[in-house]
């Protein structure tokens, strides 16, 4: 069972399940899918101004070109230990982009 870790913007959730990312990018395109290994093109989210990292980037889906990450299935493994989803230094990349984003309520 998964289990949230506090990082200071709410809960985060270590997960390979992309299904809360689809509910969200669902009813907004305020999503940030966060894409280890597969195609972001390919699997989603959908809405053109939803935001993506994948390979140290982050950027609006609609700019993503055709084949610009394509699927690395052979490193899905890779990534499902408990250890460490991504280094920290992409951690905190991501949480600055977020905070750059969200009113954050003390």
């Amino acid at each position: 069972r998964d289990q949230p870790r506090s990082r200071g913007l709410g809960d985060v959730y270590k997960r390979q399940d992309s299904g809360p990312m689809h509910l969200a990018a669902g009813i907004t395109d305020r999503v940030l899918s966060v894409h280890t290994w597969s195609d972001p093109k390919t699997v989603g989210p959908r809405p053109e101004n939803a935001w993506i990292w994948r390979a140290g980037e982050i950027m609006q889906r609609g700019r993503v070109a055709d084949e610009q990450f394509p699927e690395q299935r052979e490193l899905r493994d890779s990534f499902a230990s408990a250890d460490r989803l991504l280094p920290a230094e992409e951690l905190k990349k991501i949480a600055e982009f977020v905070k750059e984003r969200i009113q954050v309520s003390r």
